[in-house]
């Protein structure tokens, strides 16, 4: 007996294969990430090819990869005692009961919106970034665009005392929300630079500029750890290349960055390793709290 996995259509085969069959049971080994690639949810239903019989009757059966997978991999974090994590298809960890948000009207209004249409405003912000804006998935690409925003932010914070930093900080604040990508260039526009306050505010500013670069939502997140003094919390952006994470904390946007070299950047007592929640872009598909090494 063969079994033909396929998609959408029957003569679109993705994986054939021989199953394991034990009196009534069959069971068939398969790569999941080489025929669904970065789904990790999906539907099925089984049919007979002489069109006798079909599993179920009618609709789907949902099936999750991590209902397979159990949690084997037990690691101490600095703060919270040890955590417990699974592989994800793509061969990174995943922590099991890690806390997934999306809100994209709260932490990034209009992202999707802004990046497909862009004003005047981020456009000569873009422009003043430097980096293409097309979406790669070329990790090389990816990191030089890093690097790019990362020097921008570097170049463009205002400085603290000043006419432009106090006006810019008082813009920001009384917005009453996370400001937009347009609000962002709105703010670069009208004082020369830009204002982003706590370690919250500066993932959140980071991770809009990555995604309006072309940065691909699956590829990074901003995510939350517990620091010192202990149970105080701190977020950070994490990126995921060449089959590894890196963290990227923008309070130290003073460390600099090259092209040449992929690394993480961070500093102090944060957990960067053992993040507890993630924080989705719009239009992500990532499926939960990775284990950043």
């Amino acid at each position: 007996m063969i079994i033909n996995l396929s998609q959408t259509r029957y003569n679109t085969i993705v994986y054939t294969g021989t199953p394991e069959i034990t009196n009534n049971k069959y069971s068939l080994h398969f790569p999941w990430s080489r025929v669904f690639h970065r789904q990790f949810a999906i539907k099925l239903w089984l049919f007979c090819m002489d069109g006798r019989d079909r599993l179920p009757n009618q609709g789907t059966i949902s099936k999750s990869w991590w209902s397979f997978v159990s949690c084997s991999r037990h690691v101490q974090s600095l703060y919270q005692g040890t955590f417990h994590y699974k592989p994800t298809p793509e061969g990174w960890w995943m922590k099991c009961n890690g806390e997934v948000f999306r809100n994209d009207d709260q932490f990034f209004p209009q992202l999707l919106y802004y990046t497909r249409n862009p004003t005047a405003q981020i456009t000569n912000l873009l422009n003043s970034i430097g980096a293409p804006t097309q979406v790669t998935w070329n990790n090389n690409a990816i990191w030089y665009r890093v690097v790019k925003v990362w020097q921008w932010l570097q170049n463009n914070q205002l400085r603290a005392g000043t006419t432009a930093y106090n006006e810019a900080e008082r813009y920001i604040s009384d917005l009453g929300h996370w400001p937009s990508l347009n609000e962002i260039a709105i703010m670069y526009d009208n004082y020369n630079g830009i204002w982003w306050g706590t370690c919250t505010s500066r993932a959140l500013l980071f991770g809009a500029l990555l995604k309006a670069v072309g940065i691909p939502s699956d590829k990074f997140a901003v995510v939350e750890a517990y620091t010192r003094p202990e149970y105080s919390q701190h977020y950070f952006v994490v990126i995921y290349l060449n089959n590894h994470w890196y963290y990227l904390d923008p309070i130290y946007i003073h460390v600099n960055l090259s092209n040449q070299n992929i690394i993480s950047a961070g500093s102090g007592s944060a957990d960067y390793v053992h993040p507890y929640r993630i924080y989705l872009l719009p239009g992500s598909r990532i499926p939960g709290v990775p284990l950043v090494e």
